[in-house]
């Protein structure tokens, strides 16, 4: 007799990503060249768009977290919802360090609008 896949295993999976998402942003932060205040200011772009974008990801953990309590087995067709649904997530670092690149200035925020609402 096959067991039925329960959905813990792809929660933790999914756990996982959602943990090495966050690492990766992390790891592209670096501090300022000077040791002032006013250095750190200079960098709140960065700042701000690497706050958004983990702000983005715990409401994403959260709510895949919900939905995925009312599972009782993972299918083949939830494991391929599950999949799709980390794929734009996965362009959350990419479009994170475009934002903090572009400096959020005005003239350049309707380029990158696209690519940061398409990884939601």
């Amino acid at each position: 007799m096959i067991r039925k896949t329960t959905p813990e295993r792809l929660s933790f999976f999914s756990d996982a990503i959602f943990a090495v998402l966050i690492t990766v942003l992390v790891l592209e932060l670096r501090p300022p060249e000077r040791p002032t205040f006013e250095a750190l200011l200079e960098r709140w772009p960065t700042w701000l768009s690497y706050a958004v974008s983990y702000l983005f990801i715990a409401i994403v953990w959260a709510n895949h977290h919900y939905l995925l309590r009312y599972s009782t087995e993972a299918t083949p067709r939830l494991m391929s919802f599950n999949f799709a649904h980390l794929f734009p997530v996965f362009l959350l670092p990419l479009s994170t360090a475009w934002m903090a690149v572009s400096r959020l200035s005005l003239n350049r925020s309707h380029s990158m609008r696209p690519s940061f609402s398409s990884s939601m």
